[in-house]
């Protein structure tokens, strides 16, 4: 059975609703704050991959370079 809504009822949604844009906003700015502090994390992480990445290749041609020298001069 469907339940019938009173103006006190509706009142009570009144009161309840209001400022819901307020608080859903809110809500959506913590969330991009929250997104813009990851994105920093990541960026942080990603550089510091990427520099050990770099050091490791050149780490990998030296000693490779050094190996074609020593079969060379082996020869």
């Amino acid at each position: 059975m469907a339940e019938r809504w009173t103006d006190d009822r509706l009142d009570d949604l009144k009161v309840q609703v209001e400022g819901i844009d307020r608080r859903m906003e809110q809500g959506f700015s913590d969330l991009r704050g929250e997104i813009h502090d990851l994105r920093d994390h990541m960026d942080k992480r990603l550089d510091a991959m990427l520099y050990a990445l770099i050091g490791l290749s050149a780490s990998m041609f030296a000693a490779m370079l050094g190996l074609i020298a020593v079969v060379i001069v082996s020869l």
